[in-house]
């Protein structure tokens, strides 16, 4: 209805959701569902949200819809990888969506009576920024206002005490003696299946953390398990734990195969859960011969992606690629990749790339996916367009900038090969990055603002173990980073470039490409681009610089 223009019967719709809320005739899951399928960072929304907005500038409904939207947006460049890399440009376009995001929904909370599924999309930002809570403030209650004034209206929502809980995990900021004073600072104030559910959901976290922090596999399993034996959604944890230790701690593939059936018994049950990040498991439970469960999965992925789970697409693509050429799997998974491309998914196009280069081949089909994925600001996708420029060059009305623009989306997006090949371009003087942030060819010395970019760009690529950016950081001296002492250097041989290990064309099983690109549990890494041009222009006294959180190391749920 969006895409279509019919805002009208939109907000009509949404309003009678709302009404029905209000009235105590629906829950806070089914609201907070309604407004869920605007959670897709399709850059091209932005103008329809603009017309929507045009025509209903007083639309509560219109503007939870947008903070959702832009919140989407924002984890596109924020991804699902740690947060010390995090792109560039990932915190650039992280900073600007949240900072819309959250001005958009403050402003809804002023246009409804119970504005929860407004401060809902507040709550989704304040976590994304990482826990600003000390102990003494958890100690006190001193709890921030999304929490505080949404919960005088919502005394018993179980969503705003899962959101807290939520932002005071250990990797966030938080702590586990934050979590537990919090927990029980809820004695005699929720019904015991609630309380069951937070406990759950608390041992999940610690579960989390143990494995993919504190490197504690044992810790790991034993909180996993207490958090499925709670609550079956939690199940999930439990699975990934237990095809992440050492075999000898997991208990072999009948405890395997049992979670993995809790998992899909959960689903098929409730459906609107999603996988939340267990697509990586699910795949090394198949791909460790458990075939027999195949069938039974693709059916609850069909039923996922088609709900708008942006995990199970990734999973089913994965799957397809993997079973292509045997035909084990059945569905139509292409359309539903392209569908997700289209709509913003930059991992999707990746897959999308592998599909078409899986057996039977087709070169050009993948060869547009890699063009829509570049475009998408996927960084492996435009390195590869960098590289293999010459398919690509005069047929579709792309020249020599359009060539250095996809070095600078690979390279600003965090492809490591890319940063040191543009610093080599900028310190030699054969590139200029401009004020407007177009790169540009050139002929002649760098300027300072070049030098101090390209150096940027080794320092972080050397930072995430880009051996070739050591040995030229090692190897340059002060005078080489002054444009008034610099020298011009010239382009360092094609061997250095050779050092691509993770290319599109490897022979590397597609699913590995997946996981280092996006982090080792795809998430909806969803990387975006297009910048703020098809953002709505909102009050742009409410942007603020986003500074990293303490730890400076933080992670997703259910990601490392």
């Amino acid at each position: 209805m969006l895409r279509t223009r019919q805002f009208s019967a939109l907000d009509g719709q949404l309003q009678a959701v709302q009404q029905q809320f209000e009235g105590g005739d629906l829950g806070e899951r089914d609201l907070i569902d309604a407004f869920r399928v605007f959670d897709r960072p399709d850059p091209a929304l932005g103008e329809h949200f603009n017309a929507w907005l045009e025509e209903l500038p007083a639309s509560y409904v219109a503007h939870v819809a947008l903070s959702t939207w832009l919140l989407a947006r924002a984890w596109a460049f924020r991804g699902g990888t740690t947060s010390d890399l995090v792109s560039d440009r990932g915190r650039r376009g992280l900073a600007y969506y949240l900072a819309q995001a959250d001005s958009c929904a403050r402003h809804a909370v002023s246009l409804s009576r119970n504005p929860l599924a407004a401060w809902n999309v507040v709550a989704g930002v304040a976590r994304t920024q990482g826990n600003p809570l000390s102990l003494h403030d958890v100690e006190a209650g001193a709890w921030p206002d999304w929490y505080v004034l949404a919960l005088e209206q919502n005394p018993d929502s179980l969503i705003l005490r899962r959101s807290m809980l939520q932002l005071l995990r250990t990797e966030w900021g938080g702590s586990d003696s934050m979590m537990l004073i919090f927990l029980r600072s809820l004695d005699g104030k929720l019904s015991s299946s609630d309380r069951q559910r937070l406990w759950a959901q608390y041992h999940s976290q610690v579960s989390h953390h143990a494995l993919h922090f504190a490197e504690h596999e044992g810790q790991a399993l034993e909180h996993a398990r207490m958090a499925a034996d709670l609550h079956p959604s939690e199940s999930a944890q439990l699975l990934k734990v237990l095809m992440s230790v050492r075999p000898a701690l997991s208990g072999g593939r009948d405890v395997q195969q049992a979670a993995y059936e809790q998992v899909l018994t959960h689903l098929e049950l409730h459906p609107q859960d999603r996988l939340y990040h267990a697509d990586w498991a699910m795949y090394r439970f198949l791909d460790a011969g458990n075939e027999a469960f195949l069938p039974r999965t693709q059916r609850l992925l069909d039923t996922l992606a088609r709900r708008g789970d942006s995990d199970a697409v990734r999973l089913l693509g994965r799957l397809a690629i993997k079973h292509k050429r045997s035909g084990l799997l059945r569905l139509d998974v292409w359309a539903l990749l392209e569908q997700a491309t289209d709509e913003g998914d930059a991992l999707a196009a990746l897959l999308l790339v592998e599909y078409h280069r899986a057996a039977p081949a087709d070169r050009e089909a993948a060869d547009e996916a890699l063009l829509q994925g570049a475009n998408l600001g996927q960084e492996h996708c435009a390195w590869q367009v960098y590289q293999g420029w010459s398919r690509f060059e005069g047929t579709r009305e792309l020249g020599d900038r359009d060539r250095l623009r996809f070095l600078l989306v690979a390279a600003d997006n965090g492809q490591n090969d890319a940063r040191v090949e543009l610093a080599a371009l900028l310190r030699a003087g054969r590139a200029e990055l401009g004020a407007d942030g177009v790169l540009r060819p050139i002929a002649g010395k760098p300027i300072q603002e070049s030098l101090d970019y390209a150096k940027h760009l080794l320092e972080r690529a050397a930072h995430e173990g880009q051996t070739e950016a050591r040995a030229l950081l090692k190897e340059a001296r002060e005078r080489d980073w002054d444009a008034g002492t610099a020298r011009v250097r010239g382009r360092p041989r094609a061997a250095v470039w050779r050092r691509l290990t993770l290319t599109l064309n490897s022979s590397a099983r597609p699913w590995r490409l997946i996981w280092v690109v996006g982090f080792l549990t795809i998430t909806g890494f969803r990387a975006c681009t297009q910048g703020s041009s098809s953002a709505p222009q909102l009050d742009s006294s409410s942007f603020r610089q986003l500074e990293p959180v303490s730890p400076p190391v933080t992670a997703l749920p259910g990601q490392k």
